[in-house]
């Protein structure tokens, strides 16, 4: 009887170490950086963050609500929902809008990203969780990346915009305006 106790205990163990395993992988490893800051059409400021895909696999972003630097701590501005989610090809980048904060603080975007290898144990999985009560929000098991500390003043605040230097290809804009 000990010995079965034993093997079912080891059993279970290994179903969370695979389950955790397969919702961490995924083949991409993704970079959020600040390229500056920009004005819609509407003259709202946003920042203009560039998203990059460095792994193998073509890769689904979800963009989560900005965190506001309290202190030495960061505090989500909002509920853990995706504000956008689009898909970055591998060894590709895209640039994203969005609109900055209102208040003077510092400031920085969280990134989530997962495989359409992943995506569907990830979804049941988050799914079920948020039936229990157990999370709020989608982003869970997912890995994150955050831009770095964004500071609430425009470098250059007599244009507002941001350039991209060099000569690359085009890249793909996404706006997330509200």
């Amino acid at each position: 009887m000990k010995l079965l106790l034993i093997v079912l205990a080891a059993a279970l163990v290994a179903s969370f170490v695979s389950l955790a395993f397969i919702l961490r992988s995924g083949g991409g490893t993704m970079a959020v950086q600040f390229l500056g800051y920009t004005n819609n059409t509407a003259g709202q400021l946003q920042g203009a963050f560039l998203i990059t895909n460095r792994g193998t696999c073509d890769m689904e972003i979800g963009v989560l609500p900005f965190q506001i630097q309290t202190g030495t701590s960061w505090k989500s501005s909002d509920r853990h929902l995706y504000f956008v989610v689009t898909s970055v090809d591998a060894h590709d980048s895209t640039v994203l809008l969005r609109p900055a904060p209102s208040e003077s603080v510092t400031w920085r975007l969280p990134v989530s990203y997962w495989s359409q290898k992943t995506h569907t144990i990830r979804y049941r999985l988050n799914k079920l969780l948020n039936r229990l009560h157990l999370i709020d929000g989608d982003h869970h098991f997912c890995p994150t990346v955050v831009s770095p500390p964004v500071h609430p003043k425009p470098l250059r605040p007599q244009d507002g915009a941001y350039h991209a230097s060099g000569a690359g290809p085009l890249l793909r804009i996404v706006s997330c305006d509200l």
